[in-house]
């Protein structure tokens, strides 16, 4: 699926996947691009977990 999509830009200068000089199905790749956008939007982090004391790093 990745070597079928391509980055597209429209006369609104958005850019956007396409597959338009492939057969094969892209869906999984954009599916895969959409939830990590989600992710990183909706999970934003204020530092890092070991910033925390009670999250502290342990060595064994």
């Amino acid at each position: 699926m990745a070597g079928s999509v391509v980055a597209e830009i429209d006369a609104a200068e958005n850019i956007k996947p396409s597959k338009k000089k492939s057969t094969e199905k892209i869906y999984g790749i954009v599916a895969s691009w959409i939830m990590g956008l989600d992710r990183a939007i909706r999970h934003e982090q204020q530092g890092s977990v070991y910033d925390d004391p009670e999250h502290g790093l342990w060595v064994l």
